[in-house]
């Protein structure tokens, strides 16, 4: 009988996949997509098994070890999806076992637990008694508590250093560190239900000896299975019943497995329009011709705001559907996706998913078992959802395609868009782009034949865009935040009957708090940046690390009393609109508000059931929504993404604006934009105010081709954080350095690439951690990965014990 060798990317910051035995006990149990317990040094580790083979590669030494348990879990992936992880870990240089990681919802996988046990050793010493005060307390709380990880010891002597103690003590050989294995966290749930026997029909019930009960019980269960407790509930005496018609075989009642719904009950199916217009059907026919040639192709769709790019979506979905295939589609923020996902309910009722990290963490698992079983055809999601298991997939559909949102800035950073063109690629599906502000490069890449270009040059039924005035705050009363056209345009917004969307792009109600005797203003301990005032609970916060400390009644330097907040915020504004408009009803949308779950659903759900006359919010507002009785929308600032110092601000300042100014008017009465600013003729602001994409793209990149930035150049921006500044200085330096001499030995690469930096960040300090970054650019991308790999590699092992961290962030979209 011959070996077996399984192919395992271990869960660690490592780069590269192990080779292992597969003992005769696990044979039938080793699937690609399995989790397995394999040793790794002197740890035990989870890892995912990518291939098995009968023999081992070339160069792979034979001395390797066996894997020490398998997984009797379903699989988390096929083998359909592995190309598209390998080239997530090898174009984002990140490790295959965290992309996997990072692919599956929180608390489906099994995991090792590191904890700590006393030895024979340490309990002799406690005998003894010949240890210090605290490493005594630490062998004390084992004894009692054993096998506690490193965070319970923390947190149970709070005023030890615990992590310091311990590995004292393990160097001592008085504690033991042993990594066990955990079960899934996130379980199946399963409930009672209730099904009539297969050869009951209710077609000559009164026929037979049936109490009027028993019919209406089996009427009941006509059209399936109900749940024990919702029976019980619809029936007088229903447990009685059910028991009796148990006995008799009419029902049978068991434990079965029961999803979470998070979306509730199925709304009811709606058809599609009657009329589409020409660009729509032309749009379609495109989508659709591709779709049944079942192989890759890449559609931009341009489509000014009201255009009618959501039903391009849907009709591509049902041709998917119709073919076979599965859809994914893809919405930048959570609070999207209850709109586009309840128009999808309405087409395609149940065979629609929901996946987003604002499920509850059972319903995300429910949900994700959903597709990996190919029980439904359309997934709607926000990024995460690029990592859906679906092995029909046919269609990818990326809205707003040029939303930052898609830029995971954690852990694997990966752009949504950029890895749903590639997947779709691999998988030989169809993706569809969709904004009516696209981002210059995926603009550029159409203009290059990369992608088709389809446009929408018009609102559904020829309705005119709003029109956009730009007042000039200059010319306004000095300190007014909101100024007098704007206040008047509310007013009559409101005696219309009509609604408004106030856009201010900044959390809180004041920027700082300044003491106007000496000066200062209130930092954030943690970070370079200073505490956002909140007025509700009179708190100091730090949007950064999410400190928060009360308003001081008196300066900490001076101890004067003359503390005022300077600047303003969605809270500021949110107050000076009641203030201005008692009789308005006024709603304010921004992470504050939204933390809870069904928080975006129901702000939402009041602005489209009228018992919201002016809704105030960050950009969150600005994207995607469908308000048919909004007709004014103001701007309170446009300078604050204008100023930031960033090669993209003005192409963030163009889009936000346009798409907010795209909320209005999307209905039958005409809408108008207000945009304040003390930067009236800025480009970004004047392209807006005039709805000309095209005319802000060839501005924008002349100045992007003579700076060398995006997309005429690809970029990785490498970034170092650690506790000590001087450390986190002399690491970034050892990486320069590194990479200087990288492209020595190659003089291609001299040619190729340039190095600026390292420099400290602009934001220097964020949640206690110092931070420098190095920017490498270049014209191609594989010389650039080339030298961005082997630093990755390289610092992975230079600084291990450094107490620096070590990003690559590829393609980043900011450089702050």
């Amino acid at each position: 009988m011959s070996t077996l060798f399984v192919e395992v990317a271990v869960v660690l910051p490592v780069i590269g996949t192990y080779y292992y035995q597969v003992s005769p006990e696990f044979e039938d149990r080793v699937k690609v997509g399995r989790q397995v317990l394999v040793p790794f040094g002197r740890r035990r580790l989870t890892g995912y098994i990518l291939g098995i083979k009968q023999h081992l590669p070339e160069g792979v030494e034979a001395a390797i070890r066996d894997v020490l348990e398998v997984s009797t879990e379903e699989c988390h992936f096929s083998e359909t999806h592995l190309p598209f992880y390998r080239w997530l870990s090898n174009y984002y240089l990140a490790p295959l076992g965290e992309v996997l990681q990072s692919a599956l919802p929180r608390g489906t996988s099994t995991s090792t637990r590191r904890a700590a046990t006393i030895s024979e050793a340490g309990l002799q010493s406690l005998r003894e008694s010949n240890l210090d005060q605290k490493e005594t307390a630490v062998l004390s709380l084992l004894q009692e508590n054993p096998a506690l990880t490193l965070r319970q010891i923390r947190k149970r002597l709070p005023k030890h250093d615990a992590e310091k103690i311990c590995r004292r003590l393990g160097r001592k050989g008085l504690i033991i560190w042993e990594d066990e294995l955990q079960d899934p966290t996130i379980k199946p749930r399963f409930l009672k239900m209730v099904r009539a026997s297969h050869d009951l029909i209710l077609a000559g019930l009164e026929e037979q000896e049936f109490k009027a009960k028993e019919i209406e019980i089996l009427s009941l269960l006509k059209e399936g299975p109900l749940l024990l407790k919702d029976l019980i509930r619809q029936i007088e005496n229903g447990y009685y019943w059910i028991r009796k018609m148990e006995d008799r075989g009419l029902v049978a009642v068991g434990s079965e497995e029961v999803y979470r719904d998070p979306t509730g009950a199925v709304t009811v199916e709606a058809s599609p329009p009657e009329n589409l217009t020409v660009e729509q059907e032309q749009a379609i026919q495109a989508i659709c011709q591709a779709l049944q040639e079942r192989s890759f192709a890449s559609f931009l769709l341009h489509g000014v705001t009201g255009s009618g790019k959501t039903e391009v979506y849907l009709v591509a979905a049902a041709e998917a559907m119709r073919l076979g295939q599965q859809s994914l589609v893809l919405v930048p923020e959570i609070g999207l996706t209850a709109q586009i996902e309840g128009l999808f309910r309405q087409r395609f009722q149940s065979r629609v998913a929901i996946l987003h990290s604002g499920l509850g963490s059972g319903e995300r698992r429910d949900e994700w078992v959903r597709v990996r079983r190919g029980e439904v055809d359309v997934v709607v999601g926000a990024r995460s959802a690029l990592f859906a298991p679906m092995d029909r997939l046919g269609l990818i559909v990326v809205d707003e395609e040029h939303d930052s949102s898609y830029k995971q800035e954690r852990g694997l950073r990966y752009h949504g868009r950029d890895a749903a063109v590639m997947r779709a690629k691999m998988e030989g599906a169809v993706v569809v782009m969709g904004s009516a502000t696209p981002a210059l490069s995926s603009y550029h890449n159409a203009l290059q034949g990369k992608f088709h270009l389809l446009s929408l040059p018009h609102r559904i039924d020829h309705r005119s865009l709003p029109k956009v005035t730009v007042i000039d705050m200059k010319h306004q009363r000095q300190g007014d935040l909101i100024s007098h056209p704007l206040r008047q345009s509310l007013a009559q917004t409101l005696a219309e009957g009509k609604q408004a969307l106030l856009l201010i792009n900044r959390r809180g109600y004041a920027n700082f708090l300044l003491c106007r005797a000496c000066g200062h203003v209130t930092h954030c301990r943690n970070c370079a940046v200073s505490l956002t005032w909140h007025r509700a609970g009179e708190k100091l916060r730090c949007h950064l690390c999410g400190l928060a400390m009360a308003v001081p009644p008196e300066c900490p330097q001076c101890h004067g009393k003359t503390l005022k907040p300077f600047g303003f915020g969605t809270q500021r504004v949110e107050a000076e609109v009641e203030r201005l408009l008692p009789e308005a009803r006024v709603s304010r949308m921004d992470r504050d508000t939204t933390r809870s779950k069904q928080a975006h659903r129901k702000l939402l759900n009041d602005v489209r059931r009228g018992r919201t006359d002016i809704l105030v919010g960050t950009q969150m507002i600005a994207k995607g929504h469908d308000f048919p009785n909004i007709t004014l929308v103001g701007v309170v600032s446009a300078d604050i993404a204008l100023q930031w110092p960033d090669f993209r601000a003005a192409e963030n300042t163009f889009q936000v604006l346009t798409q907010v100014a795209g909320r209005a008017g999307r209905g039958e009465s005409p809408g108008s934009v207000l945009v304040q600013t003390y930067n009236p003729g800025h480009y970004s602001i004047q392209f807006a105010k005039n709805h000309d994409y095209l005319g802000f793209f060839n501005e924008e990149m002349g100045f992007r081709r003579e700076l060398g930035y995006p997309p005429y150049r690809r970029l990785i921006l490498f970034q170092l954080a650690g506790n000590v500044a001087e450390r986190t200085q002399e690491a970034a330096q050892l990486l320069a350095a590194k990479c200087q001499e990288t492209c020595r030995q190659r003089s291609e690469l001299l040619r190729e690439l340039e190095i600026l930096g390292p420099v400290a960040a602009p934001l220097g300090k964020v949640k206690g951690k110092y931070r420098w970054q190095l920017l490498l650019k270049s014209r191609r991308a594989a010389p650039l990965l080339d030298v961005g790999r082997r630093l990755v590699n390289w610092g992975y092992g230079e600084f291990k014990g450094f107490g620096v961290s070590l990003t690559a962030d590829v393609d980043p979209i900011s450089l702050i």
